[in-house]
């Protein structure tokens, strides 16, 4: 679940942060072309398969916050 969803997302995705946090995974705003080569990118530099939700996770959990355009 997304947990932040500060103004420059609000203004750039047009979504209130009320319709979003705690009611939707990343997943709903990014293409899914965009997950499939971040896993890959993820898998190449861990060596292990990264895929699916853990496209947004994996880094976080070992490094905390991961900042991304």
């Amino acid at each position: 679940m997304i947990k932040m969803f500060n103004s420059g997302a609000v203004k750039m995705l047009v979504y209130r942060s009320d319709e979003i946090i705690n009611k939707h995974t990343p997943a709903l705003i990014h293409l899914e072309s965009e997950v499939i080569e971040r896993g890959e990118e993820l898998s190449e530099s861990s060596g292990e398969e990264i895929g699916g939700f853990k496209v947004f996770i994996t880094l976080p959990k070992k490094h905390g916050s991961e900042t991304r355009e």
